[in-house]
């Protein structure tokens, strides 16, 4: 990760997700040896105007796959470096999704995932890449916020120039006339929708032209 820093540097400031230092328990690294190379590593790519998200170290193993199961020796070394990453997001420009609380088995005592998430205990299945993908999502929107996905009036429709204005001439869906309460009668706002509550029984008519007859279509 260190070693290829250099690839990062040379590319505009942009997002980078960094899943990473699980690896580095198998081959016999002490937490602080990954600690030290992420933390150098953060710092370069920081400073050189990129946003790093972490994300955080995840269970290992399983009841049912003990394959990738961290031994005894490895678990706290493991625990250590997530504690480093989680105290990242102190940092400016700097971000933690934490997955760990959704795939962890809290009844096992070997940092195991919960069953039916990882195919082999270390590689995300469709469930654990969900919840991580989970823990990323509201990063991504605070990062860059996503645009309005309501019109704020009936003045913001589309016109050659504001182009991301509202297609329908009706943005709010306003309609005309009525009485509200019972027997509430009105006309219905073109493209409107009509969400129906429990215990609530709702008739709506429309007029439908088929070959030049008016029809009303209940």
């Amino acid at each position: 990760m260190l070693a290829d820093v250099g690839i990062l540097l040379n590319q505009p400031p942009s997002i980078v997700f960094a899943i990473c230092s699980t690896n580095d328990r198998a081959n016999g690294w002490t937490a602080q040896r990954s600690i030290d190379a992420m933390g150098a590593w953060q710092q370069r790519v920081v400073a050189h105007g990129h946003t790093v998200v972490w994300i955080a170290e995840t269970p290992r193993g399983s009841a049912e796959n003990t394959t990738y199961r961290l031994p005894a020796a490895q678990r706290g070394p493991h625990l250590q470096v997530r504690n480093w990453q989680l105290a990242q997001a102190s940092n400016l420009n700097v971000y933690v999704a934490d997955s760990w609380p959704l795939l962890a088995n809290i009844n096992a005592t070997t940092l195991d995932a919960r069953d039916g998430l990882f195919y082999d205990g270390l590689h995300p299945g469709p469930r654990a890449a969900k919840i991580i993908a989970d823990a990323i999502y509201p990063i991504i929107n605070t990062i860059i916020p996503p645009m309005p996905r309501l019109v704020e009036g009936l003045g913001n429709t589309w016109a050659a120039d504001n182009p991301t204005g509202s297609l329908n001439a009706n943005p709010v869906l306003a309609g005309t006339g009525g009485t509200a309460g019972a027997n509430t009668t009105g006309t219905w706002p073109p493209h409107g929708r009509l969400p129906r509550g429990p215990g609530c029984r709702l008739y709506a008519v429309r007029d439908q032209t088929l070959r030049g007859i008016t029809i009303s279509v209940w």
